[in-house]
C-alpha cells in the first residue's frame, strides 16, 4: 500500500483488492476472522480449504433447514390460531391437542415426550 503525501489517499496493489475481495467473500460466508487468516495466510489450503467450505456449505444447509421448519411452525400457528378464540370453550383434551398443534418444537426427543405426556 502506498499513501500519497499530498492527500493522504492510501493506494493498494491489485494484489492486495483480490485480498480484500477474498476475505470479505469469506466473512460472507460465515467464516471466522481466524479461519479467514488461516486461509489467506496459506495455513489452510487443498485439502483443509476444501473441508472447511464444506463444513460451512453443512451449516448453511442446516440453517436453511431450520428456518424452513420455523416457518412451517409459523404457518401452522397462523392456520390453528382462528381455534385460539375459542380456547376456553375447548375440553381439556381439546385445548392440550390444539397447543400440540400450535407450539412447534425442535427437539424430536422433548416432541415425543411432551406427545405421550399429554396423551398419558
Amino acid at each position: 500500500m502506498k499513501v500519497a503525501p499530498q492527500n493522504g489517499y492510501r493506494y493498494y496493489s491489485a494484489a492486495q483488492v483480490q485480498q480484500l475481495n477474498a476475505l470479505l467473500e469469506l466473512k460472507t460466508l460465515g467464516f471466522s476472522l481466524e479461519e479467514i487468516k488461516s486461509v489467506l495466510d496459506g495455513d489452510t489450503t487443498g485439502e483443509g480449504l476444501l473441508n472447511a467450505l464444506a463444513k460451512k456449505r453443512q451449516a448453511w444447509q442446516e440453517a436453511m433447514e431450520t428456518a424452513s421448519y420455523k416457518s412451517a411452525c409459523l404457518e401452522s400457528i397462523l392456520r390453528n390460531s382462528r381455534d385460539a378464540d375459542r380456547m376456553t370453550e375447548l375440553t381439556d383434551d381439546e385445548r392440550a391437542w390444539l397447543l400440540v398443534k400450535m407450539v412447534c418444537i425442535e427437539d424430536v426427543r422433548a416432541q415425543k415426550a411432551l406427545s405421550e405426556a399429554l396423551w398419558l
